[in-house]
């Protein structure tokens, strides 16, 4: 094909392109329905094995919690109970289950973690910027030159110059 014919050809198709997809997600239009539901339904399907996932995953923690006599394998458990929490937007449970985390016997990487979780928790989501504070201070007393304790003085930082 001509270059001259390509250009024709793709500015029709351009038009046509122009011409017919805004009609097709006009308010009002009928998009394909059947295609549609197939795609909702699937979706559907999906979201009522997800939320009985998450109810079995609390169950299953809960037991741990419950069984366990290890206070370590008890923390991580409340740790991935906060992680589910705050994925739906739980703060508030997440928050009790990280204090439940650090009650337990964490190793200490863990339990440093724990607390730059929990700052972040009370700091963003829950504006509890004093308790914030209050942990990652306990980071820095309790861990220095570490890691987390580098990101704890970042948000004092950030924290007190917001005062």
């Amino acid at each position: 094909m001509k270059t001259a014919h390509k250009i024709a050809a793709g500015a029709s198709l351009g038009l046509l392109l122009i011409t017919v997809l805004p009609g097709c997600a006009a308010p009002g239009r009928n998009l394909d329905a059947d295609a549609l539901w197939e795609s909702t339904e699937r979706r559907h399907s999906v979201a009522i094995r997800a939320i009985a996932e998450r109810h079995q995953l609390e169950s299953d923690y809960a037991a741990i919690i419950r069984i366990s006599r290890d206070g370590a394998l008890r923390g991580q458990a409340f740790m991935q109970l906060a992680e589910l929490h705050i994925a739906l937007g739980e703060y508030d449970e997440a928050r009790r289950n990280i204090e439940q985390a650090l009650r337990a016997s964490l190793p200490h990487e863990q339990r440093r973690q724990a607390l730059l979780m929990l700052g972040d928790l009370l700091e963003r989501h829950l504006e509890k910027r004093e308790r914030a504070m209050i942990a990652y201070r306990q980071i820095v007393g309790e861990y220095p030159g570490t890691a987390e304790t580098e990101l704890a003085l970042l948000r004092l930082k950030v924290l007190e110059h917001e005062q």
